[in-house]
């Protein structure tokens, strides 16, 4: 029998997610590996998000969306970075 308990911790046979906060909700800071795993896969969000098209998509529009997202569209990097 499952618990709420086992799906937030996971169980000696399925581990739960990893932590990403602390007990007071700061966030853990990530290793390289983990810096670069989720720098990937927002690229390939972006990728994605770039393929849906419409009458109504304009350069100007996903530059604009990107900008919202924290993205710099000309170099595709964080605003700030």
């Amino acid at each position: 029998m499952s618990t709420d308990q086992d799906r937030i911790n996971g169980t000696p046979d399925r581990p739960g997610p990893a932590r990403v906060a602390d007990d007071r909700g700061r966030p853990l800071p990530l290793s390289d590996e983990q810096r670069r795993d989720w720098i990937e896969r927002g690229n390939r969000a972006l990728d994605a998000l770039a393929e849906i098209t419409d009458e109504s998509d304009t350069a100007e529009r996903w530059d604009e969306a990107l900008r919202n997202l924290g993205v710099d569209p000309a170099t595709g990097r964080g605003l700030g970075s």
